[in-house]
């Protein structure tokens, strides 16, 4: 049986590492090239028609799967003590310099440590021992993840990462992701681990070590740990599955999911052979990544965009107050925002066509009441007077001066209440007509905001042509780019806001006092309840605007 097949490189040394592991897979399946996905895991049907409900396609042991436990039982009965010094010593050091943890950080704080110890050991050695299985599968999934064509922004040069970032500020996901590359953290971490462990022929790269983090973020998946004690509640581990990890995503095309073997703690990929058409003697296996496909974290962690027909997928962006508008001030707005505790950003539901155009804008509006920041009749000042009132009274509170003392936590969470109880108040008590009426005057602000967008997308793109690097080190944040630019070109129309094609009616749910509306899909059908609240359960971050003065962002020779 042969699993890795056609122009895979090294498909020998896959095959022992794969046996290696222990990894068990299904006769019929193969891992080959794709022409869109660029590697991808293939099943032959026995038959025609499968009758099974299920098929078993691989079983991964737990041993073999790595996430922070079974990588933390792995160095310490695997490694030799001064191998296992060094990658104690590694998470020492990126934890110590690291904004923040998480159970990512923690996987690519190990592989790190394990790239030191292979460059050490001398990594055809490290792979090849025959007295060291550890080592042997390590090395090659090492070179796996090196090897990883990587489509998020960790293949991006930094300096376009920069100017980028202060060109379209707001936007909490971009912005971490961004940091993490530009900061400097990692050349910082690169150079000392290389003064402490490697000589000056064997160092490590920064390239190699931010390769890892691109790598490692886009494989991981979420599996599941049973609590234990407990058959129905579990946690979810942050995970490298080897060989699953080849299986691609797609929720529109899913056909197979994976689970864990609650006694063997393994875990089993399963087929569905009723989600194919019968007459395919072949298909692509697709798994899910992620059930709520948000464009922005598709992108950072996986580096592309799920291009569905069908099924939802959501881009958030920071609008309201980023826009210079004519409408009202940045600041003015922001100020109004923050009084009722609503956000910047706008979540647009996006649906493709079969070329992978843009084929329907919506705004997601349940929940979504910033559009009451344009009533200019409400008493703002008021509003801002009564949240000092209350700030003031927190802070006596926590002196000691009425006794007792609120924690930060419920001090940010009292401060988000007081102002969303304020905006839900507000709008309860409006009229249909006047809902309509703020939702146009966003709608137009919405626009004019995507006028500006769109020119600054278009414009930054002719700068990134204008760097002079020796691969291609923009291509990814490119990928974005052209997405914004297909959605405003979607909802402006080819001639921009004379041209507009859609109005508010036709992109919001709500259009009157009737509660009962539902955001409807392409299709006209309601949208699913539990789909819905799940992306309204994941938005982003709010980042405020509260720049005093709009000076243009200079990038080279050019202004945005």
């Amino acid at each position: 049986m042969v699993l890795f097949a056609g122009e895979i490189k090294n498909k020998s040394e896959l095959e022992t590492w794969r046996e290696k592991l222990g990894i068990k897979v299904n006769p019929n399946l193969r891992i080959e090239k794709t022409k869109e996905r660029g590697i991808g895991v293939f099943y032959t049907c026995e038959t025609q028609n499968e009758s099974s409900e299920r098929i078993e396609l691989m079983r991964i042991p737990h041993t073999s799967s790595y996430n922070i436990y079974t990588l933390r039982k792995l160095v310490d009965e695997n490694l030799s003590a001064e191998d296992k010094a060094i990658v104690k010593r590694t998470l020492s050091v990126i934890f110590a310099r690291s904004r923040g943890s998480s159970e990512s950080l923690i996987l690519i704080a190990y592989f790190i440590g394990f790239l030191i110890v292979s460059k050490k050991r001398n990594a055809d050695s490290y792979r090849n021992s025959e007295t060291d299985e550890f080592k042997q599968t390590m090395g090659t999934y090492l070179s796996v993840l090196l090897d990883t064509t990587i489509g998020n922004l960790y293949g991006d040069h930094p300096d376009i990462l920069e100017d980028f970032l202060s060109a379209f500020p707001g936007n909490v996901v971009l912005k971490n992701s961004i940091v993490d590359i530009t900061s400097g953290l990692w050349d910082e971490i690169t150079d000392t681990l290389n003064e402490e462990f490697l000589e000056k022929d064997e160092a490590m790269k920064v390239e190699e070590v931010l390769q890892l983090c691109g790598a490692i973020r886009s494989r991981v998946l979420e599996i599941p740990r049973e609590v234990e004690g407990d058959q129905e509640d579990y946690y979810v581990d942050v995970t490298l599955v080897p060989i699953l990890d080849y299986a691609n995503h797609d929720n529109e095309k899913r056909n197979a999911y994976f689970d864990v073997d609650r006694k063997s703690q393994e875990v089993v990929l399963y087929f569905e052979p009723n989600k194919v058409a019968s007459e395919r003697d072949q298909c692509e296996i697709f798994i899910s990544y992620d059930e709520y496909e948000d464009l922005h974290r598709m992108f950072v962690n996986y580096g592309f965009f799920p291009l569905n027909k069908e099924r939802r997928t959501v881009i958030e962006i920071p609008i309201i107050g980023y826009c210079e508008s004519k409408l009202m001030s940045d600041f003015e707005i922001t100020r109004r925002l923050y009084c009722i505790r609503q956000t910047p950003n706008v979540q647009f539901e996006v649906l493709f066509d079969a070329k992978g155009g843009v084929k329907s804008v919506k705004v997601l509006d349940d929940e979504f009441y910033s559009y009451l920041a344009f009533k200019d009749d409400l008493p703002w000042n008021q509003y801002e007077k009564e949240d000092d009132e209350a700030m003031n009274e927190l802070n006596e509170l926590n002196e000691g001066k009425k006794g007792g003392e609120v924690d930060m936590e419920t001090e940010m969470e009292l401060d988000f209440a007081r102002g969303f109880q304020r905006s839900v108040a507000i709008e309860s008590s409006l009229s249909g007509e006047e809902t309509s009426r703020l939702m146009k005057i966003l709608w137009d602000y919405v626009c004019e905001f995507f006028v500006k967008f769109s020119a600054k997308c278009r414009l930054f793109n002719e700068i990134i042509a204008e760097y002079e690097f020796a691969g291609n080190e923009g291509r990814n944040i490119v990928k974005l780019l052209d997405l914004y630019i297909a959605v405003c070109d979607h909802v402006l129309g080819k001639g921009g806001e004379a041209d507009r094609i859609l109005d508010a009616g036709s992109v919001f749910g709500k259009r009157s006092k009737d509660r009962s509306s539902r955001n409807k899909t392409a299709s006209g059908e309601d949208a699913d309840e539990e789909d819905l609240q799940g992306f309204l359960a994941s938005r982003m971050v709010p980042v405020y605007n509260y720049s005093a003065s709009a000076d243009g962002v200079e990038i080279g020779e050019l202004e945005i």
